[in-house]
């Protein structure tokens, strides 16, 4: 009965370490997806420009306080930037409202503080990991592994530290800044 519990405690002590590996596991593989594909979203909002080849024909010089041409000559209308109001000065772009501004920094807010949560979670999980393992007896206790693990443990838990201390400063900002 001895020998079933050492080849387990064997196996254990072989497939721990594979497990504290570098390499992200799944759900952290699926949340950077998430956040690529987010980003594309975004960019794929933005409105474009398209240059026709009659843009491209047309001689460059001049500027929009100096315009190329005659002194006399009127110079020739500049096309309304992309998005702007019809009537508005070209090359200028529509200013944002109060409310719009806040809106933004509020989405800015959300997804920091929702990074500074994710970041809590994956340090708590995996120094719940580290602790595990360093708290297995089965395997030498002098090891140089165990040490690694312990140095790893204590970085893990000074990261841990850090990340929860940028979420209570972010939900401080919100609290100041009235975001819900």
């Amino acid at each position: 009965m001895t020998s079933r519990n050492l080849i387990a405690a064997l196996v254990v002590a072989l497939v721990a370490p594979a497990g504290l590996g570098q390499e992200p596991s799944l759900a952290e593989i699926a949340k950077q997806e998430k956040k690529r594909r987010k980003a594309a979203a975004r960019a794929a909002d933005q409105p474009t420009r398209t240059i026709t080849e009659e843009e491209l024909a047309k001689p460059a010089g001049g500027t929009f306080s100096a315009p190329q041409g005659a002194p006399g000559e009127p110079a020739p209308a500049a096309s309304p930037a992309v998005g702007a109001a019809p009537g508005a000065a070209p090359g200028a772009t529509p200013e944002k409202t109060e409310e719009q501004v806040r809106d933004e920094s509020q989405q800015k807010w959300r997804e920091d503080i929702q990074k500074a949560r994710d970041d809590v979670a994956k340090y708590e999980a995996q120094v719940s990991q580290l602790e595990a393992a360093v708290g297995d007896t089965t395997q030498n206790v002098h090891s140089a592994s165990r040490a690694n693990r312990i140095a790893a443990l204590e970085q893990a838990k000074t990261q841990l530290t850090q990340a929860r201390q940028r979420v209570e400063d972010l939900e401080n900002a919100g609290r100041q800044s009235g975001y819900r």
